[in-house]
């Protein structure tokens, strides 16, 4: 931040009039010279305004569109409920791609690719139907993918990318809201998104009615990144 200067220079006032000069004449003093580069005592709130206004461009940076190395530890997680009773489980392997700028939106694409054989519910006979061919099928259909070729902003540090799921042969749109917090080259997300697993004949034949499972499916996910310069 820059100051304006305060003060005035140095004021030099003329020696008395010789005594030839009538005494009842007065002439008026010139005004205080100012060294040169000083500066008139300025309104404080303008000239702060106008400060802020210098360093304007200096505050914004822009953060080009990368590529983001996703690190270990992060988790996707689903939710669904069984006869009343909540069911939580997990994907062990999930693959993220993802190109991201808050100031290149309209460039950003997020592709996510699931490997469905890594459900689990804590549950082994429940974890081993969910590969079956009523619910997962993974014999044919061993993987899921998320892709989303644009993202919207949503608030501060908001997102929505809309995109297409594709899962057990059926692709369906899905919008995936999302928190991006970005601090240098380090950035942390959590997101959420909720899905009805009949548009995915996720549960056939006896499964197919929502009367002990539930048709909703809460999806959640939170993972740390690193930007690959």
């Amino acid at each position: 931040w820059q100051w304006p200067l305060n003060g005035a220079g140095d004021t030099t006032v003329s020696n008395p009039a010789p005594p030839s000069v009538q005494q009842n004449v007065t002439a008026p003093l010139a005004p205080p010279a100012l060294d040169e580069g000083a500066k008139l005592e300025e309104d404080p709130e303008k000239a702060a305004a106008e400060d802020e206004g210098e360093g304007d461009e200096d505050k914004t940076t822009t953060i080009p569109l990368s590529a983001w190395s996703v690190a270990p530890g992060g988790r996707l997680g689903f939710t669904t409920s069984w006869s009343g009773t909540p069911i939580e489980g997990s994907f062990g392997k999930w693959t993220p791609t993802i190109r991201f700028s808050p100031d290149a939106l309209d460039k950003s694409s997020i592709r996510v690719v699931i490997d469905l054989t890594s459900a689990g519910t804590g549950d082994s006979q429940r974890d081993e139907a969910l590969q079956g061919a009523e619910f997962f099928n993974t014999a044919t259909n061993p993987r899921a993918v998320f892709e989303a070729k644009s993202v919207t902003a949503a608030g501060k540090d908001r997102y929505k990318a809309n995109g297409t799921l594709s899962l057990n042969g059926r692709s369906r749109p899905v919008a995936l809201d999302f928190t991006l917090k970005i601090k240098g080259d380090d950035a942390t997300v959590s997101g959420s998104t909720r899905l009805d697993r009949t548009s995915f004949a996720v549960g056939t034949g006896e499964w197919a009615s929502t009367d002990q499972i539930a048709g909703p499916v809460g999806i959640r996910f939170s993972l740390s990144a690193r930007r690959q310069n």
